[in-house]
Formats: C-alpha cells, sequence, structure tokens
C-alpha cells in the first residue's frame, strides 16, 4: 500500500487519514487524531503532519497569517501579575493584528491572527512570548550582560525565525499597555524577518520605504509598517501549500 510521507507522520490517500496520531493531539483533544488539517480540506492545510494554517487566496489575492504564541510570565516581585500579564499580551496581539493587516506591493490584503495560549512552562522548540524583569542574554549572568541589552524593551532570540523562538518583554522598561502592544508588535516583526532601519542587511527598498514614522523604526516612533515590508514578510515566511496542491515528501510501501 502506497502511503504519502510526511515530516512526523504517514498519510493514507485511500481513508484520507492518517496512520499514526497526530503529535500535538493532546493540545487538541476536539479533533480526531488522525484527520488532515481538522478536516478543513476547503481553508485548511497541514504543515509537515503536525498542524493546519490558513493558506494564500490568490483569486482573492488575500493573505493571512496565523500566529499561535504561547505566553509566559517570568518576572518576579511586584508589578506584573498573571493578570495584567494576559492583559499585556492581549495588547500585543491587538497591535501586532492591527500593524502587520494592510496591503502589501502586489495588492494582496494581508490579514493577521494571533492566538494566545498562556502556560507555566515552555519546551524546546516552543515558539513564545516571555515577560522578564529584564532582557537578558542565553548563558550570560546579569552582571555580564552589557545595560543596553538590560535595558531594551524588548529581545528575539533569532530574526527571521517564525517557527521556533523567544520573544522577551521587559517589565522594566515597558508601563503601559500601549508600549507593551508596540514593544510586542515590534519583536514579533523580527520573528517573521523584519529589521531595523540601521540594519545594514535590510533591504534597501524597504529601508527607503520605512522614513521615520514606522515599527521598526529606532528609535520607534510609529506603530505602522509599508506595503513593502508585508512583501518582506510574505519572502520569509513558508508558505503552506493548499491540500488540493500537496504533493508526498517521499512513497513509503509497507506490505
Amino acid at each position: 500500500m502506497n502511503f504519502l510521507e510526511f515530516e512526523f507522520r504517514f498519510y493514507d490517500p485511500l481513508i484520507c487519514r492518517f496512520i499514526q496520531i497526530d503529535p500535538l493531539a493532546e493540545d487538541y483533544n476536539y479533533q480526531s487524531a488522525y484527520n488532515f488539517a481538522e478536516n478543513r480540506v476547503i481553508d485548511g492545510n497541514e504543515l509537515e503532519g503536525l498542524e493546519w494554517t490558513r493558506f494564500e487566496n490568490p483569486n482573492e489575492k488575500a493573505i493571512n497569517y496565523v500566529v499561535n504564541l504561547k505566553v509566559l510570565n517570568s518576572t518576579t516581585g511586584l508589578g506584573m501579575s498573571d493578570n495584567k500579564a494576559k492583559k499585556a499580551a492581549n495588547a500585543i496581539k491587538t497591535q501586532t493584528e492591527k500593524s502587520f493587516g494592510g496591503k502589501d506591493i502586489d495588492g494582496n490584503t494581508v490579514s493577521v491572527e494571533v492566538n494566545l495560549e498562556f502556560v507555566d512552562k515552555i519546551s524546546k522548540g516552543d515558539f513564545y512570548l516571555e515577560f522578564v524583569d529584564e532582557v537578558g542574554l542565553d548563558g550570560v549572568s546579569k552582571e555580564d550582560t552589557p545595560i543596553d541589552v538590560r535595558l531594551a524593551e524588548g529581545k528575539v532570540d533569532e530574526i527571521g525565525n517564525s517557527t521556533s523562538n523567544r520573544i522577551q518583554i521587559s517589565k522594566l522598561t515597558n508601563s503601559s499597555m500601549e508600549e507593551f502592544g508596540n514593544t510586542g508588535a515590534h519583536e514579533l516583526g523580527h520573528t517573521a524577518g523584519l529589521m531595523h532601519n540601521n540594519d545594514s542587511d535590510n533591504s534597501k527598498n524597504v529601508v527607503n520605504s520605512m522614513k521615520t514614522n514606522n515599527l521598526m523604526f529606532v528609535p520607534q516612533r510609529s506603530n505602522a509598517i509599508t506595503p513593502q515590508q508585508r512583501s518582506e514578510i510574505r519572502k520569509i515566511v513558508p508558505r503552506v501549500r493548499p491540500a488540493s496542491t500537496l504533493k508526498a515528501v517521499g512513497i513509503k510501501k509497507l506490505n
């Protein structure tokens, strides 16, 4: 029998089901552990046999990004209760959806949906936002961390990594929900590959479009991004193919 090989499990096209349990089954217990794209074959996709996301609709010139973001409150002492962390995370969600929605340079309508999951711990490979007392560096003590890093509003571990990344948001240097929202949206922009105006690796076309009133401009003076930046995100964040166009990574014959 022929099976389609995805990264995490095998799919049987005869019965339109995977033959192994979805590794995220415990997180989505309202779904069958064996279905494809949550049974949404019209507007859903299976991402490497692991999860689904909405895809581009070229007929309507629409692009939708879904950001599944875990939220961890690692702050200590006073000033950042779990309730305040939830409010700050929702401010980040709202600002991100507002800032990144709009038109790109090809006339596509871009929308963003941020899904928050509040957790008490994280696992290796998670994509998560962490509220911290001060921004830090992995493997570096607080005393050895440069003061400009410690006083930063936020920081991502890796620019352009939208699948497995940590976004630190500082309790110390963000005082209002508006500041939390703008800082979080700015850092999420980094995870999608957007850079500062003064970054030497940034595209000249993007830099020229930014001016000073831009979410990614340093110092930050606005929460808007440009059509050029939306198109840049499209280049960097992998597109998930519609179910009707998915092809096997490989074919396995099982006797």
